[in-house]
């Protein structure tokens, strides 16, 4: 395959997964909206704002590194899962701290516990996006998943079940 035709690749598949995770955030948060008093959905929105921005820079791309990179390693592999989990862990005291201003800056006290209890997610999803990672990896260099080749995942991020080769992944009461 040639580099016009893996770029082309590539651009699909993030635009894919970006367009799948959007439509599942819509909806779940509609039918979030439908059952949760507006109070306590205001609480929801801000929480999942706060967490889901923070989220975004402790991934910073390491997925699709290991999807693009030619020849993965143990050293790289164990490189990739100690950057995951040392952005994960920043994100999380990120958000431990910042609670209370980001608390002051919605004028919603109520926020506080909910953004810490919350922010646990953020140690544990970068473990998900790297075993999309290799999965995705395995995948396109022509190992059979999941005959040769399973990872399992935690966190069950939206992107797993919609995912092109199959993760198992355990789901986190949120």
């Amino acid at each position: 395959m040639n580099l016009m035709n893996r770029s082309l690749s590539a651009a699909a598949w993030t635009f894919g997964s970006i367009v799948i995770q959007a439509v599942l955030q819509l909806a779940v948060t509609s039918i979030l909206a439908h059952f949760i008093p507006p109070a306590g959905f205001g609480l929801f929105a801000i929480t999942s704002l706060v967490v889901g921005i923070i989220g975004i820079f402790a991934q910073v791309g390491i997925g699709p590194t290991i999807v693009q990179r030619k020849d993965l390693t143990e050293p790289f592999i164990n490189g990739a899962f100690s950057i995951s989990f040392f952005l994960g862990t920043a994100g999380f005291i990120l958000t431990w701290i910042a609670s209370p201003l980001i608390a002051s800056f919605f004028k919603e006290p109520g926020v506080v516990n909910l953004l810490r209890v919350s922010s646990f997610v953020l140690l544990i999803s970068g473990y998900t996006t790297i075993a999309l990672g290799l999965l995705q990896h395995a995948s396109s260099s022509g190992t059979s998943v999941p005959e040769q080749l399973a990872i399992v995942g935690y966190d069950d991020i939206e992107f797993a079940a919609a995912a092109a080769v199959p993760l198992s992944s355990v789901r986190q009461p949120r």
